[in-house]
This record gives C-alpha cells, sequence and structure tokens, in this order.
C-alpha cells in the first residue's frame, strides 16, 4: 500500500529546555519515556511538565505512540501501534 504524506516544516526541539524523563505517568494510566520541558498551565497556575521532543507514551491497554511531540500533543513523524494491532506510521499533525 502507498501512502502520501505532506512534508510540514516544524520547528526543531531546543536541547536546552528539554530533559529526559523515564515512566512519567501522563494520566489514565498511560506512562511516557522521553523529552518533555516545563509550561505553565495557566488553569491551575503552577508549572508543570509537557511531553516535548522525542519519547515513547503506553497506555494500559496495551496502546503505544513512539515519534515526536510538541506541546504536549503528538506531532511530527511517529508510529501509533493500536491495542488492536493495528500500526499507523507517518505524520502526525
Amino acid at each position: 500500500m502507498n501512502v502520501s504524506t505532506v512534508s510540514r516544516n516544524i520547528e526543531p526541539i531546543d536541547e536546552s529546555e528539554v530533559e529526559h524523563k523515564i515512566n512519567f505517568e501522563v494520566g489514565e494510566g498511560a506512562h511516557y519515556t522521553g523529552q518533555m520541558k516545563q509550561a505553565y498551565d495557566h488553569g491551575s497556575n503552577n508549572v508543570t511538565w509537557i511531553k516535548h521532543g522525542k519519547g515513547q507514551q503506553v497506555w494500559p491497554d496495551g496502546a503505544k505512540y513512539d515519534g515526536e511531540w510538541r506541546n504536549g500533543m503528538a506531532e511530527g513523524v511517529g508510529v501509533f501501534n493500536h491495542a488492536n494491532g493495528d500500526v499507523y506510521q507517518g505524520e502526525f499533525i
């Protein structure tokens, strides 16, 4: 199967603003290992860690995303393995 992708300019990660975290709990039983940065949460008025850079998130049902993150969201190139065995590899926007 041929899959066409749209190439976008994604701003590179500033390595000075990220730290590597291991098995960081990100909610709903999911865990993340990879680069993160601190960001201000306007809702809670607290500083928190968000996924930013390269990393892998694993959900309790076995689903897994391994790829690029920007400001807490999967963005850039990655692979998502669904719990049912389906796999998507490509660009996330």
